[in-house]
């Protein structure tokens, strides 16, 4: 019997949004294993803390630019959008 996989999207830049802790509690709830970020978002990943929800997050196209142009600024967005959480959030997926 085939294993199924529950993946859904979120994205919390819409209006009248539920709080992410909430809907990381919904995923929970549901058994939903993997989650797609279009972007970093603290307040969901602080959310996804010790979750074991697979993350898949991706950068902004606003981003792009400069860390194309510079490993420095790679490094730095690195530093301050995924390091924080690297012990605590199961990252599956990094893309652009």
């Amino acid at each position: 019997m085939p294993t199924l996989s529950r993946q859904a999207f979120f994205d919390p830049n819409g209006n009248n949004l539920p709080p992410a802790a909430d809907v990381i509690g919904l995923y929970k709830k549901y058994g939903i294993g993997k989650i797609r970020l279009f972007g970093p978002n603290p307040a969901t990943l602080e959310a996804l803390r010790g979750s074991q929800i697979a993350v898949a997050i991706g950068i902004r196209n606003d981003d792009l630019p400069n860390l194309a142009a510079s490993q420095e600024a790679t490094n730095s967005w690195f530093t301050t959008n995924i390091e924080p959480y690297l012990k605590d959030v199961l990252f599956s997926h990094l893309f652009p």
